[in-house]
């Protein structure tokens, strides 16, 4: 079983002859993938029937847990705790109804670049801000790059979006340009995690 790596610093991750090391020991395959996913990204490790109970929960939240625990084979007791555990662990961390974009009237979808006039704490404490308060903005990533961050952007049409960007999005101070791009189509959309 895996020990937790230090989190002070960086583990010296390496490859000698074409396999994972760490400090100089060499890993078998899927650790490293371990180590990552559990300790550096600070996730709770995960077990088989964990990450079955949470392959269906992702399609399907509101199954009763009856129907849960018969579909991964356990009693609907322990079944129920570990579904407890796993939302005191913040590995669930809501449930939501997904509405389609379209049907709402929200047609089109904006992949819009931004590049921020500098990169102080405030300037950038200052952005984040602004654009948790926009429900126009459903995801922002800070980026690497010639840009500073993505969002993705919901509106009802060209017009709706030119509103949002030049009333609001330009309108911040530490904006020094955007770049925005529209989707043509979804090919894929996807909320369940490959667990």
């Amino acid at each position: 079983m895996m020990t937790g790596l230090d989190m002070g610093s960086p583990p010296d991750v390496s490859l000698v002859g074409g396999k994972s090391c760490i400090g100089g020991k060499v890993l078998q395959a899927g650790w490293l993938r371990a180590a990552v996913r559990s300790n550096l990204m600070g996730m709770s490790t995960l077990d088989d029937m964990d990450r079955k109970i949470l392959a269906i929960l992702q399609k399907e939240a509101d199954i009763p847990i009856a129907q849960l625990a018969e579909r991964v084979g356990m009693s609907q007791s322990p079944c129920w705790r570990r579904v407890k555990k796993l939302r005191d662990d913040g590995v669930i961390v809501g449930q939501v109804a997904l509405v389609d974009p379209k049907r709402a009237g929200l047609s089109l979808t904006v992949l819009a670049s931004v590049s921020l006039n500098d990169h102080h704490d405030d300037t950038v404490a200052a952005f984040e801000r602004a654009v948790a308060l926009w429900p126009e903005v459903l995801e922002c990533h800070a980026v690497t790059g010639d840009r500073d961050y993505h969002l993705r952007i919901v509106a009802a049409d060209m017009e709706d979006y030119e509103r949002f960007l030049s009333g609001r999005l330009l309108k911040l101070k530490q904006v020094a340009s955007v770049n925005s791009r529209f989707s043509l189509r979804r090919v894929k959309y996807a909320t369940a995690l490959p667990l």
